[in-house]
């Protein structure tokens, strides 16, 4: 029992870091106004990244319970690395903060 313990244990321990990082990266693109695509990269990352790990591990591997966390986690972790990149790559992007957006050649091209 205690092993089993330990094992659901180290999956919390991947899945609380792997919520974090992405919390803190949607928080911030939604204060950029940008909603659309990370809700796109949530979906992508929870139903098909997560969902089709747990289900791929459920079924393929002897991990019973333990390969929904296992596939929750994989999705949690797809959806913050996408997140953050996109973090990163904001300025590229044209996702500046209000006063940014407004100064002429910052950000996206004016039509």
């Amino acid at each position: 029992m205690v092993l089993l313990a330990l094992r659901f244990l180290a999956v919390a321990a991947l899945f609380q870091l792997a919520d974090v990082a992405q919390a803190v990266a949607a928080v911030v693109l939604r204060g950029l106004h940008d909603t659309r695509t990370p809700m796109l990269i949530a979906l992508f990352g929870y139903w098909v990244i997560g969902f089709g790990c747990s289900i791929a591990l459920g079924f393929m591997t002897p991990l019973g319970g333990e390969s929904v966390w296992w596939g929750l986690a994989a999705g949690l972790l797809v959806v913050a690395t996408l997140l953050n990149l996109r973090w990163w790559r904001r300025r590229e992007l044209g996702l500046l903060p209000g006063r940014d957006r407004d100064r002429p050649g910052v950000g996206r091209s004016r039509k």
